[in-house]
């Protein structure tokens, strides 16, 4: 069985506590192993959703559609 894995900055939404791929992380931001959608930790991991508000177009949680919870992990 093969196993899709890659690096990627992760970030947390603290409301639905959805992990999910950062689109948008911080300069120098660590990349963490993900592995058959699933974290280092066994947590499953998700894409983020890009969003609309009236024109203006952001990165959030899929769940929550906002990007007003998320921290950087």
């Amino acid at each position: 069985m093969k196993t899709h894995s890659f690096k990627a900055e992760l970030c947390k939404c603290n409301n639905c506590e959805t992990n999910m791929v950062d689109e948008n992380p911080q300069v120098g931001a660590k990349k963490y192993l993900v592995r058959d959608g699933k974290t280092h930790l066994n947590e499953e991991v998700e894409q983020m959703e890009r969003l609309d508000d009236m024109g203006t177009k952001f990165w959030g949680c899929p769940n929550c559609l906002t990007d007003n919870y998320l921290t950087d992990l």
